[in-house]
């Protein structure tokens, strides 16, 4: 996959090396938060499409990686999964989420993904992007219709199309049908209702 706005491999040295630069790790992590949200495969050679043979990775370093995240970063989320590859090496991907406020790191450093680049922000920037942030978003509030009651081949076509798409994770593929819809903002999480940008995409005309 080429590296975007939403994608980016790194070698898995990037994470194991023995001084590895914690920094540049959460600056990408901060600049997909406040972005929309993205992945980073650790494991891949930038000139490559698949991890090298026999690799392994670890439970604990994805434990370590999500751990170090939290604790260099604020409003920040992520988890993280091995994934073994056709080839039967594994890589670790890294699922960061778009924030609902303006992430940074912990010595106040803000960054935002552009293009496939994670790009510093100050003063001005970081106003608009919090203005950004605050912003009544239409299409996330919860409208007065269940999902239940949506067009059933709009949804079973929108549902095959995540569970296909290769740009969704296999840790979203796996969620059961309303957890997908919740992760695309398309239900509430609290309720069977949809929301906006769910009548829009799954709704059933009058």
């Amino acid at each position: 996959m080429k590296e975007n706005s939403l994608y980016d491999k790194k070698s898995i040295r990037e994470i194991t090396c023995k001084n590895v630069d914690w920094d540049e790790i959460v600056k990408d992590c901060v600049a997909f938060s406040n972005a929309q949200g993205g992945i980073i495969d650790y494991g891949i050679e930038d000139d490559c499409n698949e991890p090298p043979l026999g690799q392994i990775v670890s439970d604990s370093l994805k434990t370590v990686l999500i751990n170090k995240i939290a604790g260099k970063t604020v409003g920040v989320n992520t988890n993280g999964e091995i994934i073994t590859h056709d080839n039967g090496a594994q890589y670790l991907r890294l699922n960061i989420f778009r924030g609902n406020n303006v992430a940074s790191t912990t010595s106040g450093k803000y960054f935002l993904r552009i293009s496939d680049n994670s790009t510093p922000i100050t003063g001005d920037d970081i106003t608009r992007l919090s203005a950004e942030k605050g912003y009544f978003r239409w299409e996330d509030q919860a409208s007065k219709w269940s999902w239940k009651d949506a067009d059933k081949e709009k949804l079973r076509s929108l549902i095959e199309k995540l569970r296909f798409s290769d740009r969704v994770s296999d840790f979203v593929k796996q969620k059961e049908e309303k957890e997908l819809l919740d992760h695309f903002f398309l239900t509430e999480e609290e309720s069977d209702n949809m929301t906006n940008l769910g009548v829009l995409f799954i709704g059933t005309q009058s």
